[in-house]
């Protein structure tokens, strides 16, 4: 059987297909279950956290068992820590590569739409600057927290061209997670796990998508008031805190008062529109040439 492996991007719809999606394919599923206690306290974690231990580890001895089902495991994680600037060189995948027989599935998201939803993530993960600060920062070269070429699909599929079978991969659109286009995206990713094709409706359910514009402003704050650093994600669960530790974190208050004051009015984020723009401008050729290897069309969803 085959062992295929969904690595992100993060803010790629991931959420919504490790808690609908995956489920309910005709798959052994292993991911992370959103505010599941009992998901948490399961032998399913325990097999989860086993193999992502083992594709993460360097040692070329320590053989990848592949269960005797077809099993999917979804984990952001494998592509890597997007806050460490190797990233762009994609240096995580290089430890999953040593493991044969493997699949793997790649969703992406147009750059201007996933940057600035990380840039939400990078303020909970700790982050202190203003989005055109962030940005300006993404572009350079020296003392970068995030480094936008990571977002280059193009670069990391030709990595993937260089050492596995073409077969053996697919790159998708999450724009595609769209009551229009569904039913396509079912279609292409059942035939890509040789799973008989199966009618899945389209789940039009809002995840939230990060902080307002209001609670940016405060979080960014309280950030700079706890001189907060960004997360070094070295634990693979991160578990719900508890009252006290709610209680002891001043971002909880500062979240509070940018609540009560979205009732009176919305924060502007500058320069939000402009930026977008230029993202989307700097990956425009590498989109375009992506999109000719890719069994979709991503001008589509106005890659390029």
């Amino acid at each position: 059987m085959s062992l295929f492996l969904h690595i992100g991007y993060p803010k790629t719809s991931t959420t919504y297909l490790q808690n609908y999606y995956f489920n309910r394919l005709n798959v052994n599923f292993l991911g992370k279950k959103l505010h599941s206690e009992s998901w948490i306290n399961s032998s399913e974690r325990r097999r989860y956290n086993h193999l992502i231990k083992i594709l993460n580890e360097r040692n070329k001895n320590h053989t990848l068992k592949i269960p005797k089902e077809t099993t999917l495991i979804s984990a952001e994680s494998l592509i890597g820590n997007i806050w460490k600037d190797d990233f762009n060189n994609f240096k995580s995948i290089n430890k999953i590569l040593k493991h044969k027989n493997l699949k793997f599935i790649i969703t992406i998201r147009r750059q201007s739409e996933i940057f600035y939803s990380l840039y939400k993530q990078y303020l909970w993960e700790g982050g202190k600057k203003e989005l055109s600060a962030f940005f300006k920062n993404s572009m350079s070269s020296k003392n970068r927290e995030f480094n936008i070429d990571c977002l280059n699909y193009n670069n990391l599929l030709m990595k993937l061209e260089k050492n596995i079978n073409k077969n053996n991969y697919i790159i998708l659109p999450c724009e595609m997670i769209s009551e229009k286009y569904f039913n396509e995206f079912n279609k292409i990713f059942s035939n890509f796990l040789n799973l008989k094709l199966k009618k899945i409706n389209y789940k039009n359910e809002i995840i939230r998508t990060g902080y307002s514009t209001n609670e940016q402003f405060y979080v960014r704050i309280s950030n700079k008031f706890q001189n907060c650093k960004l997360n070094n994600h070295k634990d693979v669960i991160i578990r719900k805190p508890n009252l006290f530790q709610r209680l002891k974190n001043p971002r909880n208050y500062f979240l509070k008062i940018a609540k009560l004051e979205s009732f009176f009015f919305k924060r502007e984020l500058k320069n939000l529109e402009d930026i977008k723009i230029k993202v989307n401008k700097y990956f425009y050729k590498s989109n375009k040439e992506l999109s000719k290897k890719l069994p979709v069309d991503l001008s589509k969803f106005n890659y390029y």
